[in-house]
Protein backbone atom coordinates (compact mmCIF):
# COMPACT_ATOMS: atom_id res chain seq x y z
CA UNK A 1 0.00 0.00 0.00
CA UNK A 2 0.88 3.83 -1.16
CA UNK A 3 1.37 5.33 2.23
CA UNK A 4 0.12 8.87 2.38
CA UNK A 5 3.21 10.39 4.13
CA UNK A 6 1.36 13.45 2.75
CA UNK A 7 -0.85 13.44 5.77
CA UNK A 8 2.01 15.25 7.98
CA UNK A 9 2.15 17.90 5.11
CA UNK A 10 -1.98 18.21 5.87
CA UNK A 11 -0.87 18.54 9.73
CA UNK A 12 1.54 21.10 8.87
CA UNK A 13 -1.33 23.02 7.42
CA UNK A 14 -4.04 22.11 9.72
CA UNK A 15 -1.55 23.34 12.58
CA UNK A 16 -2.54 26.44 11.15
CA UNK A 17 -6.21 26.22 12.47
CA UNK A 18 -8.02 26.14 15.14
CA UNK A 19 -10.44 23.37 15.69
CA UNK A 20 -13.51 25.32 16.54
CA UNK A 21 -15.30 25.21 13.43
CA UNK A 22 -15.72 22.95 10.30
CA UNK A 23 -13.29 24.42 8.00
CA UNK A 24 -12.62 22.49 4.63
CA UNK A 25 -9.25 23.01 3.03
CA UNK A 26 -7.95 22.06 -0.84
CA UNK A 27 -5.04 19.30 -0.21
CA UNK A 28 -2.28 20.99 -2.57
CA UNK A 29 -3.28 20.54 -6.03
CA UNK A 30 -3.11 22.31 -9.45
CA UNK A 31 -6.43 20.99 -10.55
CA UNK A 32 -9.32 22.54 -8.16
CA UNK A 33 -11.42 20.12 -6.31
CA UNK A 34 -14.97 19.65 -6.66
CA UNK A 35 -16.43 21.67 -4.00
CA UNK A 36 -18.40 19.91 -1.54
CA UNK A 37 -22.01 20.50 -1.30
CA UNK A 38 -22.08 20.75 2.76
CA UNK A 39 -25.27 22.44 3.67
CA UNK A 40 -24.78 21.72 7.50
CA UNK A 41 -21.14 21.97 7.71
CA UNK A 42 -20.18 18.96 9.09
CA UNK A 43 -17.83 17.90 6.36
CA UNK A 44 -20.38 15.15 4.94
CA UNK A 45 -21.52 15.91 1.50
CA UNK A 46 -25.01 16.40 1.08
CA UNK A 47 -25.02 13.55 -2.07
CA UNK A 48 -23.51 11.29 0.81
CA UNK A 49 -25.46 11.75 3.48
CA UNK A 50 -29.09 11.82 1.22
CA UNK A 51 -27.43 8.20 0.38
CA UNK A 52 -27.47 7.14 3.92
CA UNK A 53 -30.43 8.71 5.07
CA UNK A 54 -28.67 11.20 7.10
CA UNK A 55 -29.84 15.09 7.68
CA UNK A 56 -28.20 17.08 4.93
CA UNK A 57 -29.65 20.38 7.30
CA UNK A 58 -28.63 18.64 10.38
CA UNK A 59 -24.97 18.62 11.83
CA UNK A 60 -26.20 15.92 14.38
CA UNK A 61 -28.95 14.03 13.02
CA UNK A 62 -30.10 11.76 15.03
CA UNK A 63 -29.95 14.01 18.31
CA UNK A 64 -27.39 11.77 20.34
CA UNK A 65 -25.05 14.72 21.03
CA UNK A 66 -22.59 13.41 18.52
CA UNK A 67 -21.87 15.15 15.21
CA UNK A 68 -22.58 12.82 11.92
CA UNK A 69 -18.83 12.51 10.56
CA UNK A 70 -17.48 11.61 14.08
CA UNK A 71 -19.96 8.93 14.13
CA UNK A 72 -18.85 7.75 10.68
CA UNK A 73 -15.02 8.15 11.84
CA UNK A 74 -15.81 6.10 14.74
CA UNK A 75 -18.38 3.27 13.70
CA UNK A 76 -21.60 4.48 15.35
CA UNK A 77 -25.14 5.56 13.83
CA UNK A 78 -25.58 8.95 12.60
CA UNK A 79 -29.72 8.06 12.30
CA UNK A 80 -30.08 6.03 15.43
CA UNK A 81 -30.16 8.07 18.66
CA UNK A 82 -28.74 4.99 20.62
CA UNK A 83 -26.08 4.53 18.78
CA UNK A 84 -23.20 5.73 19.83
CA UNK A 85 -18.67 5.61 19.72
CA UNK A 86 -17.34 3.31 22.06
CA UNK A 87 -14.18 4.57 23.58
CA UNK A 88 -11.05 4.05 21.01
CA UNK A 89 -7.48 5.77 20.45
CA UNK A 90 -7.79 5.78 16.55
CA UNK A 91 -10.52 4.74 14.26
CA UNK A 92 -11.51 5.30 10.72
CA UNK A 93 -14.90 5.48 8.64
CA UNK A 94 -15.33 5.16 5.14
CA UNK A 95 -18.72 5.75 2.73
CA UNK A 96 -18.94 6.49 -0.77
CA UNK A 97 -21.41 9.08 -3.28
CA UNK A 98 -21.34 9.65 -6.76
CA UNK A 99 -21.11 13.31 -8.14
CA UNK A 100 -21.00 14.21 -11.97
CA UNK A 101 -20.27 10.70 -13.05
CA UNK A 102 -17.28 10.58 -10.32
CA UNK A 103 -16.91 8.01 -7.60
CA UNK A 104 -16.02 9.98 -3.95
CA UNK A 105 -15.37 8.17 -0.95
CA UNK A 106 -15.35 10.19 2.64
CA UNK A 107 -12.61 8.92 4.70
CA UNK A 108 -13.25 10.44 8.28
CA UNK A 109 -10.10 9.93 10.11
CA UNK A 110 -10.43 10.27 14.47
CA UNK A 111 -7.47 10.55 16.66
CA UNK A 112 -8.01 11.01 20.61
CA UNK A 113 -4.84 12.33 21.26
CA UNK A 114 -5.55 15.55 18.38
CA UNK A 115 -2.30 14.98 17.02
CA UNK A 116 -1.41 13.87 13.59
CA UNK A 117 2.27 13.17 14.84
CA UNK A 118 3.29 9.55 13.21
CA UNK A 119 0.10 8.96 11.65
CA UNK A 120 -0.24 7.74 8.25
CA UNK A 121 -2.83 7.06 6.07
CA UNK A 122 -2.75 4.61 3.28
CA UNK A 123 -5.56 3.86 0.44
CA UNK A 124 -6.38 1.56 -1.93
CA UNK A 125 -9.04 -0.02 -4.59
CA UNK A 126 -9.56 -4.31 -4.40
CA UNK A 127 -10.92 -4.82 -8.10
CA UNK A 128 -10.44 -7.63 -10.66
CA UNK A 129 -8.75 -10.14 -7.72
CA UNK A 130 -5.92 -7.22 -6.86
CA UNK A 131 -5.18 -5.01 -4.43
CA UNK A 132 -3.88 -1.88 -5.64
CA UNK A 133 -2.61 0.99 -3.79
CA UNK A 134 -3.57 4.74 -4.56
CA UNK A 135 -0.38 7.29 -4.54
CA UNK A 136 -1.74 10.19 -2.73
CA UNK A 137 -0.44 12.07 -5.58
CA UNK A 138 -3.17 10.39 -7.96
CA UNK A 139 -6.51 11.38 -5.51
CA UNK A 140 -4.84 14.40 -3.83
CA UNK A 141 -5.51 16.76 -6.46
CA UNK A 142 -9.25 16.22 -6.29
CA UNK A 143 -9.22 15.49 -2.48
CA UNK A 144 -10.88 18.16 0.11
CA UNK A 145 -10.01 17.92 3.87
CA UNK A 146 -12.35 19.21 6.67
CA UNK A 147 -11.48 19.52 9.84
CA UNK A 148 -14.78 19.07 12.14
CA UNK A 149 -15.17 19.88 15.67
CA UNK A 150 -15.03 16.78 18.33
CA UNK A 151 -17.47 16.22 21.06
CA UNK A 152 -14.26 15.90 23.40
CA UNK A 153 -11.65 19.22 23.20
CA UNK A 154 -8.94 18.27 22.23
CA UNK A 155 -9.37 15.55 19.88
CA UNK A 156 -8.97 15.39 16.30
CA UNK A 157 -11.74 14.48 13.29
CA UNK A 158 -10.54 15.19 9.39
CA UNK A 159 -12.86 14.28 7.10
CA UNK A 160 -10.66 13.53 3.71
CA UNK A 161 -12.94 13.75 0.70
CA UNK A 162 -11.45 12.31 -2.15
CA UNK A 163 -12.18 10.99 -6.43
CA UNK A 164 -11.52 7.30 -6.64
CA UNK A 165 -11.14 5.45 -10.46
CA UNK A 166 -14.52 4.19 -11.07
CA UNK A 167 -13.22 2.18 -14.25
CA UNK A 168 -12.91 -0.79 -12.26
CA UNK A 169 -16.48 -0.94 -11.06
CA UNK A 170 -18.13 -0.33 -14.78
CA UNK A 171 -16.33 -3.01 -15.93
CA UNK A 172 -15.64 -5.44 -13.70
CA UNK A 173 -19.21 -4.97 -11.61
CA UNK A 174 -18.14 -4.77 -7.91
CA UNK A 175 -14.99 -3.10 -6.36
CA UNK A 176 -13.76 -2.38 -3.21
CA UNK A 177 -12.20 0.92 -1.48
CA UNK A 178 -10.35 0.44 1.48
CA UNK A 179 -7.94 2.72 3.96
CA UNK A 180 -5.76 2.03 7.06
CA UNK A 181 -4.28 3.87 9.50
CA UNK A 182 -1.29 3.80 11.05
CA UNK A 183 0.51 4.99 14.21
CA UNK A 184 4.69 4.85 14.03
CA UNK A 185 3.71 1.46 11.30
CA UNK A 186 1.57 -0.31 13.18
CA UNK A 187 -1.80 -0.31 11.79
CA UNK A 188 -4.39 1.22 14.56
CA UNK A 189 -7.75 1.61 12.21
CA UNK A 190 -9.04 0.35 9.20
CA UNK A 191 -12.28 0.74 7.20
CA UNK A 192 -13.86 -0.36 3.50
CA UNK A 193 -16.21 0.42 1.03
CA UNK A 194 -17.26 -2.41 -0.73
CA UNK A 195 -19.24 -1.60 -4.01
CA UNK A 196 -21.03 -3.23 -6.91
CA UNK A 197 -23.24 -2.50 -9.86
CA UNK A 198 -27.08 -2.84 -10.19
CA UNK A 199 -27.52 -2.51 -14.07
CA UNK A 200 -26.46 1.07 -14.27
CA UNK A 201 -26.70 1.54 -10.67
CA UNK A 202 -23.84 1.49 -8.27
CA UNK A 203 -24.33 0.20 -4.86
CA UNK A 204 -22.77 -0.33 -1.47
CA UNK A 205 -22.80 -3.62 0.27
CA UNK A 206 -23.58 -3.17 4.09
CA UNK A 207 -24.45 -5.30 6.71
CA UNK A 208 -27.58 -4.81 8.41
CA UNK A 209 -26.41 -3.48 11.49
CA UNK A 210 -24.83 -0.71 9.34
CA UNK A 211 -27.94 0.55 8.82
CA UNK A 212 -30.25 0.23 12.01
CA UNK A 213 -30.07 -2.00 14.82
CA UNK A 214 -33.90 -3.01 13.90
CA UNK A 215 -32.55 -4.46 10.18
CA UNK A 216 -29.95 -6.68 12.61
CA UNK A 217 -32.70 -7.90 14.52
CA UNK A 218 -35.20 -8.69 11.47
CA UNK A 219 -32.93 -9.32 9.18
CA UNK A 220 -29.94 -11.66 10.89
CA UNK A 221 -26.79 -11.59 9.28
CA UNK A 222 -26.14 -10.89 5.59
CA UNK A 223 -25.83 -8.26 3.03
CA UNK A 224 -27.76 -5.23 1.92
CA UNK A 225 -27.73 -3.53 -1.10
CA UNK A 226 -27.86 0.63 -1.11
CA UNK A 227 -27.85 2.58 -3.82
CA UNK A 228 -24.99 5.57 -3.38
CA UNK A 229 -26.29 9.31 -3.13
CA UNK A 230 -25.89 11.06 -5.92
CA UNK A 231 -27.73 8.69 -8.26
CA UNK A 232 -30.88 7.96 -9.68
CA UNK A 233 -33.22 4.02 -9.08
CA UNK A 234 -33.64 2.95 -12.65
CA UNK A 235 -37.02 3.09 -13.87
CA UNK A 236 -39.00 -0.24 -12.98
CA UNK A 237 -36.91 -0.74 -9.50
CA UNK A 238 -39.87 -1.08 -6.40
CA UNK A 239 -39.68 1.64 -4.26
CA UNK A 240 -39.47 1.19 -0.16
CA UNK A 241 -37.62 -2.34 -0.56
CA UNK A 242 -33.83 -3.11 -0.43
CA UNK A 243 -32.34 -6.82 -1.82
CA UNK A 244 -31.41 -8.79 1.12
CA UNK A 245 -28.87 -11.40 0.29
CA UNK A 246 -28.02 -14.67 2.94
CA UNK A 247 -24.77 -15.88 2.91
CA UNK A 248 -22.58 -18.43 3.14
CA UNK A 249 -18.64 -18.08 3.80
CA UNK A 250 -16.54 -19.94 1.12
CA UNK A 251 -13.19 -18.98 1.86
CA UNK A 252 -10.70 -15.92 2.87
CA UNK A 253 -7.84 -14.66 1.36
CA UNK A 254 -5.89 -12.13 2.99
CA UNK A 255 -8.04 -9.25 3.62
CA UNK A 256 -10.49 -10.80 0.97
CA UNK A 257 -13.80 -12.46 2.23
CA UNK A 258 -15.54 -14.35 -0.24
CA UNK A 259 -18.88 -15.62 0.32
CA UNK A 260 -21.39 -17.52 -1.99
CA UNK A 261 -25.24 -15.67 -2.42
CA UNK A 262 -27.87 -18.38 -0.61
CA UNK A 263 -31.00 -16.37 -0.52
CA UNK A 264 -32.29 -13.28 -1.68
CA UNK A 265 -35.20 -10.89 -2.36
CA UNK A 266 -36.48 -7.96 -2.09
CA UNK A 267 -37.60 -6.70 1.44
CA UNK A 268 -40.54 -4.17 2.32
CA UNK A 269 -40.40 -1.58 4.38
CA UNK A 270 -36.80 -0.41 3.74
CA UNK A 271 -35.65 3.51 2.48
CA UNK A 272 -34.06 1.91 -1.01
CA UNK A 273 -35.27 0.36 -4.11
CA UNK A 274 -35.08 -3.31 -5.31
CA UNK A 275 -34.78 -4.88 -8.53
CA UNK A 276 -36.74 -8.19 -8.05
CA UNK A 277 -35.08 -9.99 -11.21
CA UNK A 278 -31.58 -9.25 -10.49
CA UNK A 279 -31.77 -9.59 -6.63
CA UNK A 280 -33.07 -13.05 -6.95
CA UNK A 281 -30.48 -14.24 -9.81
CA UNK A 282 -27.79 -13.36 -7.83
CA UNK A 283 -28.33 -16.82 -5.62
CA UNK A 284 -25.65 -19.25 -6.35
CA UNK A 285 -23.19 -16.34 -7.09
CA UNK A 286 -20.15 -15.26 -4.39
CA UNK A 287 -18.95 -11.82 -3.44
CA UNK A 288 -15.63 -10.73 -2.63
CA UNK A 289 -15.72 -8.39 0.49
CA UNK A 290 -13.06 -6.38 1.72
CA UNK A 291 -12.92 -7.12 5.75
CA UNK A 292 -11.38 -3.66 7.51
CA UNK A 293 -10.61 -6.30 10.84
CA UNK A 294 -8.36 -8.42 8.42
CA UNK A 295 -6.55 -5.49 7.42
CA UNK A 296 -5.00 -4.02 10.93
CA UNK A 297 -2.25 -5.92 11.75
CA UNK A 298 -2.69 -8.07 8.63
Amino acid sequence: MAKMKGISTIAAALALLLFTGATAIAVQSEVPPDPLQDRDGDGLDDALEAGQCSAVDLVDSDGDGWNDAEELARGSLATVHDSQPEAQAQSIGAAAYMRGGRLHVALALYVQSGSLRGVDLDVGIRALDRMVPLAPAKYSPLAVLTSVPTRNPGELLLVLDIVVPNTPLLRSGAMSVYATMSLRDVVKAAAAVNLVMLGDTPAALIRPAQWSPAAQELLGPGLMHRPLGGTQAPIGWSSGEVCFQQLASVGAHGAVVTQEVTTASCMNGWDAYCDGGSCASSVGTTVDLVDPAALIGG
